[in-house]
């Protein structure tokens, strides 16, 4: 996937940078350089950035995804 790839599908899933950066997982500034072609894409992004336009429902899940944060078990230990 080239710059101009990662472009188009962000606009085709009506996404911002922000919006992209946070769903992918990666700094704004990070995406504006792949976008900008200063950094290669890397094959995880690329991939489910993919997966993500092909297949309905996906941004959705991948939204729902993103938000999800460990449950606290009270009496648990961290380690």
């Amino acid at each position: 996937m080239d710059a101009q790839q990662l472009y188009a599908i962000r606009i085709s899933l009506d996404l911002t940078q922000g919006e992209a950066s946070r769903l992918f997982g990666v700094e704004e500034r990070t995406w504006r350089r792949y976008e900008g072609g200063t950094r290669a894409i890397p094959k995880p992004v690329a991939r489910l950035l993919l997966l993500v336009e092909q297949m309905p429902g996906a941004l959705e899940e991948l939204k729902l995804i993103s938000q999800w944060r460990p449950r606290r078990v009270p009496g648990a230990t961290t380690g």
